[in-house]
């Protein structure tokens, strides 16, 4: 079985903790643009990996 390397475990570790230190004033923040974006009181928010970039740029391009 393999593991993941002692560096990246850490430096998740390190990302998550900034994350969930920050986390009161992500969601102030998050929560400020989305009212300003939002249509109808709606924001549609979808997740893409990396491999899937350029043709979600191009379908998004081609929605607005």
């Amino acid at each position: 079985m393999l593991y993941p390397k002692q560096q990246h475990v850490n430096m998740h570790n390190d990302f998550m903790t900034k994350y969930l230190t920050n986390l009161d004033k992500i969601r102030r923040d998050l929560g400020a643009i989305l009212k300003e974006i939002a249509i109808d009181n709606t924001v549609i928010v979808t997740t893409v990996n990396e491999g899937m970039v350029q043709m979600m740029m191009t379908v998004f391009c081609n929605v607005l």
